[in-house]
């Protein structure tokens, strides 16, 4: 009782409100004659939805009123903060959102630039970005598909716009705490809302426990006369306009091992405390299990594991065989449950998308197709294969190395796996922890998926880099 006196109001409400929000949920799961169906609401009632949508989503942005740090700030620098606050809490959202968002970030910092006029010298990072947007941006002169490069072009200018715009100021480290605590925050949040609207979607179409479960897809009648597969991901994200479950891991889980970082931090302003963290833990497991996502079930336990790895950096001999025995266990239960292992890596897309890609890179080893030509090459496999291009939307190898070895050949391999090799020999050079983690994260979505090819790949790379390269 006497610590809870010594909280400040602002703490206080940071024990309250994941509280409130778990009663929230537990009462939702009470009244089980609650029910409400998202997919019909979205589509009959689109202006209404995306009113409530968007007063969902600025919710997180009041945390800014709970730091000292926004406070102290003149008028200039906390519109400077607001935008990169939002900007990096929104980038799960629609394409179309995010490219809004990115423009209300983009005129906070012209409000700033123009106030401040400064422009500071860019990291190698930022260089590397350029020349990695320039590179793509020549090959569209050999493209197999000019007219679609040119409408990408929009997507990788951001590889230059973003680190140019994070030039002109630079962020102090509890500006940047408190950016990344109101991210860890707003993450829950939605994660909180996700299984709300998850909880009522499923009532409504009467879909029990055991079924959710065992569930990979099933047939519903959306209202607009199109039959189509409902997977039990579409119902957990019936809140949002579009779903992909493998991003949405890696933004949630990447702020479970950030809200870790910041529950051993002792000192740092308005950090996570103990009922933030297992609130956030609670929410970061049920998204695993109600989403089947394999690989979100990698990334808690890389974040766990890297979480604990960081309490025990002052204990090396430690560090080192538990770090050995966790690598022998893991390797003799692979071992033990082979065919389950196989079972839960197992594929049946990606192999034939490499070996699709690995066709054309044979063919165009030095070059590629150019900016734009994955799609031409991939929608012409599917009609020799019979695959309607109308209902398919993998128009890449899932594979960021093989996406851009196919688009443009060897040399823009060399510079991806450069800016790989760089940005983990940086991290590891400043011992910065928070970079390894992300990027160890990172290179996992380079193997499973193309995120660097399309806009939301490039918001959640390039904006977190460009806001953890500022901590030194």
């Amino acid at each position: 009782m006497n610590k809870l006196l010594n909280y400040t109001k602002c703490q206080l409400f940071y024990l309250v409100f994941p509280v409130f929000l778990a009663l929230c949920l537990i009462i939702l799961l009470f009244f089980t004659n609650l029910s409400f169906d998202f997919f019909a609401f979205k589509i009959h009632r689109k202006a209404i939805f995306k009113t409530i949508f968007v007063a969902i989503t600025l919710i997180p942005v009041f945390q800014l009123l709970t730091f000292e740090t926004w406070k102290k700030a003149d008028i200039f620098r906390k519109v400077l903060l607001f935008g990169i606050a939002l900007f990096t809490f929104c980038i799960n959202f629609h394409t179309s959102y995010s490219f809004q968002i990115f423009g209300v970030f983009a005129l906070c910092c012209l409000f700033y630039f123009f106030k401040k006029r400064e422009f500071f010298s860019p990291p190698f990072f930022y260089i590397l970005m350029a020349i990695y947007f320039i590179y793509n941006a020549i090959s569209i002169f050999w493209s197999s598909d000019t007219g679609f490069g040119l409408q990408k072009m929009g997507v990788y200018a951001l590889y230059l716009l973003i680190p140019l715009i994070f030039s002109a100021f630079r962020l102090t480290k509890q500006e940047i705490d408190m950016i990344l605590l109101i991210f860890i925050r707003a993450m829950f949040f939605f994660l909180f809302v996700s299984l709300c609207s998850c909880i009522l979607q499923s009532r409504f179409m009467q879909i029990s426990s055991a079924q959710w479960f065992n569930m990979h897809g099933i047939a519903f009648f959306n209202y607009d006369d199109v039959h189509k597969v409902i997977t039990n991901r579409d119902i957990l994200f019936a809140w949002l306009f579009r779903q992909h479950e493998t991003y949405y891991s890696f933004a949630y889980i990447f702020a479970f091992f950030l809200s870790i970082y910041y529950f051993l931090r002792r000192k740092t302003e308005n950090r996570i405390n103990i009922v933030d963290f297992i609130f956030g833990l609670i929410l970061v497991i049920l998204y695993s299990v109600f989403s089947h996502a394999r690989i979100a079930l990698v990334f808690i336990i890389l974040a766990m594991a890297l979480g604990f790895g960081y309490k025990l950096l002052n204990h090396k001999k430690l560090l080192v065989v538990l770090s050995v025995a966790c690598a022998v266990a893991g390797t003799v239960c692979v071992i033990i449950f082979w065919d389950k292992f196989i079972f839960f890596i197992s594929d049946g897309t990606r192999p034939t998308l490499f070996q699709i890609a690995w066709e054309n890179i044979c063919q165009r080893p030095f070059f590629g197709a150019g900016l734009g030509g994955l799609k031409q090459i991939f929608t012409t496999a599917h009609s020799s294969a019979g695959i309607d291009i109308n209902f398919t939307t993998i128009f890449h190898p899932h594979n960021q190395f093989l996406a851009d070895w196919m688009q443009t050949g060897i040399f823009g391999l060399a510079i991806m796996l450069f800016i790989v090799i760089y940005t983990f020999y940086y991290a590891i050079k400043q011992r910065d922890f928070l970079i390894f983690v992300f990027m160890l994260m990172w290179l996992q979505m380079l193997l499973i998926e193309s995120p660097m090819i399309s806009e939301r790949g490039v918001f959640y790379f390039v904006l977190p880099m460009c806001i953890l390269m500022q901590r030194k």
